[in-house]
């Protein structure tokens, strides 16, 4: 069955093909032979049955080559590459000199027939072609428009015959000698040693290149000029130009150059498919003459042409084939018969919007409502499948483009960063990995290792160090909270202090919650995904559990003040639930049996994701701790240098901040008890520096 430029461009193959340097004897009008041979290279020796013409460009240089006793005429510019530097040029021309001259074609086993009228006289010529380059083989072409796409057009421009000795199956003719009855890409090895027999062999190798396979089976396709239903999407090609541009691409360059620029040299969709199976194409002909045609939009259509359809209607093959009618033609008598191709699957796939609904027959108000999607995404493969399918079909009745953003995925890699394959035997087993990690841990590594447009290597430590460094965390706090919280007997009905008046680490955390969901919000709104994740998961990590937990433990195990073990209680419970919420896009299983467990087994999907709150917001505050921190680690840096662990207490830190960082006493006296100092001055330096006082030595370190 024939194929749409979009599906053919999905299954591109590296394999070996044959790479045939053959001699053509040109010939004078009478047929004789006049000494010289043309040059002329091929990658499908099998096409060479049907060859009906050899092509030049007209303005290119030719050169007619002397070599062992015999003159061949190629390029100018291929002469070195073929015979070498000392190759004796007998004469030069250009291509347009060459035009009209007979040559004896390599294989007459097949007549041409009587159209175009004259094909015959005109055959077996060099004709001007402008696709015609000395990039590569000898810059004469061999044309069989039955088997090329540029064949087939220059071959319609100068009306040559097409000669198509191929079947359905892709096998010649019966009736060829050599060949009849075999696949054609299995008789190369064949016609190539014909023509050495023959001394019309120059060179023969197999060498590497791409190929078209079909997407499906993965078997080599083949180009072959055939009748086809087509949609003229070239017709609408600004159109879908405009469109594309209303969408926004994840990563924009997609858009913008591969998908881009397809649309750019957009071709007219084959929508036929020679298939049984698959919806009929709803097309009736009439079988007198071909021009009286019918396209059916609807069954109700259909059955006013047919009559009652009936409640068991079956739309597919083969009960559709048999509703026919007479043409409605009054002069013609024939009969309208269904055409017996079905649709192209993409076509399908395509429609996917509207058939959805059944728009527009019914449910017009939820279709406009729902279209176009916000959002899509699909592997890299799909720029010329669903993606161009979708906004296709979209573009064609006139509604614009069918989604507003895409995020293009790309390949996942094995650990060694090399492309799965099961040759290769470095597959790996999609539900082992799920039993394994789970889907929450692999979601979440995929989206932190690199963003979901650029290949990513799929690490079994990866994921272990994931699950461990963030849900283990995360789940570790939770039970945490859960303990003590149960302990006291604290519900989340407890009242709580006003923010203004809560503890210094509860409003910290309070504004790094807003600072964060607000971070992940922006992020997720721009699909940039992997931002967001990381930005939360650093949370969890850093700000969470090693910061504000750590900090907070004495508060949690019944403390003198009951009041601040209430603030503690509701402090972290809050960033739980909010942490859970913020998370549920990526890690929907974890969020949600987090958030049953914080919220009366209330599910996390049908709870509202957090909004920023300004007011939430301290920023002095947030950079105040940050500055805590800074010089938390600094100072356990310089402790370690020489050795002085920190349950020693030594009398005075000398510290640098940022001119616009203020520390108060609640932050000072966080910063006191990390590092285990008495007091802590602050040096007017220009680098950060941090050293200690220890009576009665006194020893300094820094730290950079």
């Amino acid at each position: 069955t024939g194929l749409s430029s979009h599906e053919l461009a999905q299954g591109y193959q590296e394999v070996k093909d044959p790479s045939l340097y053959l001699t053509v004897p040109v010939v004078s009008e009478g047929g004789e032979p006049g000494g010289r041979e043309f040059l002329v290279w091929t990658t499908t020796p099998w096409t060479l049955v049907s060859n009906v013409a050899l092509a030049v460009d007209p303005d290119l240089p030719y050169a007619e080559v002397e070599h062992e006793g015999r003159r061949f005429i190629l390029a100018r510019e291929r002469v070195s590459a073929l015979f070498g530097e000392d190759a004796v040029v007998r004469s030069e021309m250009r291509g347009g000199e060459l035009v009209g001259l007979r040559y004896e074609r390599p294989f007459s086993w097949v007549e041409a027939g009587d159209e175009p009228a004259g094909a015959a006289e005109r055959a077996w010529r060099v004709i001007p072609a402008g696709f015609v380059s000395a990039d590569e083989g000898t810059g004469i072409v061999h044309m069989s428009p039955a088997f090329g796409a540029d064949d087939y057009v220059v071959g319609r421009e100068h009306g040559l015959p097409i000669l198509q000795p191929v079947n359905d199956r892709g096998e010649f003719r019966e009736d060829l000698p050599l060949v009849g009855g075999r696949f054609v890409k299995d008789t190369d090895d064949d016609l190539v040693a014909d023509l050495r027999a023959r001394g019309q062999v120059f060179r023969s190798t197999r060498e590497p290149h791409t190929y078209p396979h079909c997407w499906r089976c993965r078997s080599p396709l083949l180009y072959m000029a055939r009748d086809s239903w087509f949609i003229r999407t070239t017709q609408v090609r600004e159109d879908l130009l405009a469109n594309n541009r209303e969408i926004r691409w994840h990563p924009p360059e997609i858009g913008t150059g591969r998908f881009g620029e397809w649309l750019e040299n957009n071709v007219d969709w084959a929508l036929s498919r020679n298939r049984y199976w698959g919806t009929p194409l709803p097309a009736w002909v009439c079988d007198a003459d071909p021009a009286h045609l019918e396209w059916i939009g609807s069954f109700a259509q259909l059955g006013e042409r047919v009559g009652d359809l009936g409640e068991d209607f079956d739309p597919h093959r083969p009960f559709i084939d048999e509703l026919t009618w007479r043409c409605p033609d009054a002069q013609c008598g024939g009969t309208m018969r269904r055409t017996p191709e079905v649709i192209d699957v993409w076509f399908d796939s395509g429609a996917m919007p509207f058939a959805q609904m059944h728009y527009p027959f019914e449910n017009r108000e939820s279709f406009e409502r729902l279209f176009p999607a916000d959002f899509i995404c699909e592997g890299v493969d799909q720029t010329r499948g669903w993606f161009y399918s979708l906004l296709a079909i979209s573009t064609l009745l006139g509604r614009g483009p069918s989604y507003r953003n895409v995020v293009v995925n790309d390949l996942i890699l094995d650990a060694e960063a090399q492309k799965m394959s099961k040759s290769r035997g470095n597959v790996v087993d999609p539900w082992e990995a799920l039993g394994e990690f789970g889907a929450d841990a692999i979601r979440w590594y995929l989206l932190t290792t690199s963003h979901p447009w650029l290949p990513k290597r799929f690490d079994p430590d990866g994921v272990r160090e994931v699950q461990r460094k963030v849900f283990d965390t995360l789940r570790n706090s939770y039970r945490f909270f859960a303990l003590y919280a149960n302990l006291e007997g604290w519900t989340p009905s407890a009242e709580e202090e006003e923010p203004a008046t809560a503890p210094l680490m509860d409003r910290w955390l309070r504004s790094r919650l807003a600072d964060v969901s607000q971070t992940v919000l922006d992020a997720l709104e721009a699909y940039n995904l992997t931002h967001a994740v990381r930005a939360l998961g650093d949370f969890v990590v850093d700000d969470l559990s090693n910061w504000y937990v750590r900090r907070s433990r004495g508060r949690f195990w019944g403390s003198a003040d009951a009041g601040d073990t209430r603030a503690a209680f509701a402090a972290l419970h809050g960033a739980l639930v909010v942490v859970a919420r913020l998370m549920a896009p990526v890690a929907p299983f974890f969020a949600d049996w987090l958030h049953r467990a914080l919220e009366a087994d209330a599910s996390v999907h049908l709870a509202r994701f957090p909004a920023f709150d300004p007011a939430d917001r301290d920023v002095a505050l947030e950079r105040g701790m940050a500055a805590v921190r800074r010089l938390s680690a600094l100072g356990r840096a310089a402790r370690e240098e020489v050795g002085i662990r920190v349950r020693q207490p030594l009398a005075v830190l000398y510290a640098v901040t940022p001119p616009d960082t203020e520390l108060g006493a609640e932050l000072l006296e966080i910063l006191r008890d990390e590092l285990n100092v008495h007091r802590v001055e602050f040096m007017d330096r220009a680098e950060e520096l941090v050293s200690f006082l220890a009576r009665p030595n006194f020893r300094a370190l820094g730290a950079r």
